[in-house]
């Protein structure tokens, strides 16, 4: 083998009849290129992929490049990029030629990877506050795997696991992003904006009017004050604690409703729904107390001709008194009448002897619902 550098050829020649002839000729022995480039493996969405040479030769320089892609596509030049048409592997050709017309091949392969397509999906995309939610990814890669997932909420990343469970405390649209990776580092983003509709609830509120009230009264007036629009109400009105016995209900705005003629607590239950049917419910208390509603006369005539013949005291406060004591005295403090049941008439007599004309005191001790004690004196004039 014959060392680089420049040689004298002699060539001598006999020909058939004797004759001889000779030349000599200037030979150069050039040293070949090495060809030589790194290759990158590559995601399909990386386009296009590049390509750098980097032969070498021990002298004079590399002038020509030829590179060959494995897909029918060539390029010039000692970088190249070429943009695959597919994920796949791809047998990369690079043919170098020195200024010497020496020539060198190599081939390296490269791997275009497949591109994963994110997408997901929630179980609920729309609800009332509080909202929770879960979100599964729904994904796929032709080959290989996906292991990363990045969700964002409004920008802000909110998990890093395959599925996102994730609650909503205040109203107003979501955005959420997917974003996820291959285990060959290729990734894929999905945005779904306003995606999740999360709903105002009601703070349900009213007024009782009059409240407390008497039973004097018992025609109360409800007024909803939901500050929030709706448009469907529901009342429950209801007749003791805990909310079991119902009395009456009401779809309208703000109702009336006329209670029994009894004290105590009254729950009233009223339940507002949106236009997007989320609900709210509130609880509130009517108190019906006792009043004082007493009549006692300050005469009467027990002369038997059935008119004015008895001396009692009447009114709500005693029909609803939860203990009763009425007394009569005479005019020396001692008492001619004296009685515990509600509704006992006295007829003027003391001990079955009728009591003369005179000018009598009355007092009057009840209860009432409240368990208040109450004191009523007065005059009554006996006739005859």
């Amino acid at each position: 083998m014959y060392k680089l550098g420049d040689y004298f050829v002699s060539l001598a020649v006999t020909s058939d009849k004797g004759c001889l002839g000779d030349t000599i000729k200037k030979v150069g022995v050039y040293p070949l290129p090495t060809a030589y480039f790194k290759t990158s493996n590559y995601c399909f969405s990386d386009s296009p992929s590049a390509f750098t040479d980097s032969s070498y030769i021990v002298s004079g320089t590399v002038s020509d490049w030829k590179w060959n892609f494995g897909d029918g596509a060539s390029a010039t030049g000692n970088q190249a990029s070429h943009s695959f048409t597919k994920d796949s592997t791809y047998t990369v050709q690079l043919i170098v030629t020195s200024n010497n017309e020496c020539k060198d091949t190599t081939e390296n392969q490269t791997v275009i990877y497949p591109m994963p397509q994110a997408d997901f999906e929630s179980n609920i995309t729309a609800g009332c506050i509080p909202l929770c939610i879960n979100v599964q990814d729904k994904s796929s890669i032709k080959s290989s795997t996906i292991n990363q997932w990045v969700w964002l909420v409004e920008n802000k990343v909110a998990g890093t696991n395959a599925t996102l469970d994730t609650c909503f405390n205040t109203f107003g649209e979501y955005t959420i992003d997917l974003i996820i990776t291959s285990t060959n580092g290729c990734i894929d983003t999905m945005t779904k904006s306003n995606y999740i509709a999360v709903w105002e609830k009601p703070n349900a509120d009213f007024l009782i009017d009059p409240n407390p009230s008497t039973i004097l009264s018992t025609d109360i007036d409800f007024t909803d004050l939901t500050p929030q629009t709706i448009n469907k109400w529901e009342w429950y009105f209801y007749s003791e604690l805990p909310d079991s016995n119902l009395l009456g209900t009401s779809s309208n705005m703000s109702p009336s409703y006329h209670f029994p003629i009894d004290t105590g607590s009254f729950p009233i239950r009223l339940v507002v729904t949106t236009n997007e049917g989320c609900k709210d419910t509130l609880l509130k208390i009517l108190t019906i107390n006792p009043d004082i509603s007493l009549y006692v006369p300050n005469a009467f005539t027990p002369n038997d001709d059935g008119k004015n013949d008895f001396f009692y005291p009447q009114g709500l406060s005693i029909l609803y008194s939860k203990s009763y004591r009425f007394f009569v005295y005479n005019r020396w403090g001692e008492v001619v009448f004296d009685s515990a049941e509600n509704g006992e008439k006295w007829n003027g007599k003391k001990d079955n002897i009728p009591s003369p004309e005179a000018v009598y005191t009355w007092e009057l001790v009840i209860e009432d619902e409240a368990t208040e004690k109450q004191k009523h004196q007065g005059k009554v004039t006996l006739l005859r």
